[in-house]
């Protein structure tokens, strides 16, 4: 998982304007990071 260690960045700008008065808020990504790499850890497990 050298990616997890990257300084990486999450621009959603081009998604909250397309989503604007839409009603549906993508959350940061701080909110579910650690769950994607759980998933990932699990999913390297059973591979």
């Amino acid at each position: 998982m050298p990616y997890a260690w990257s300084n990486l960045i999450f621009d959603k700008t081009r998604v909250n304007a397309l989503l604007d008065g839409t009603g549906i808020r993508v959350p940061h990504a701080r909110t579910y990071f650690v769950k994607l790499l759980e998933y990932q850890a699990k999913a390297n497990k059973a591979a």
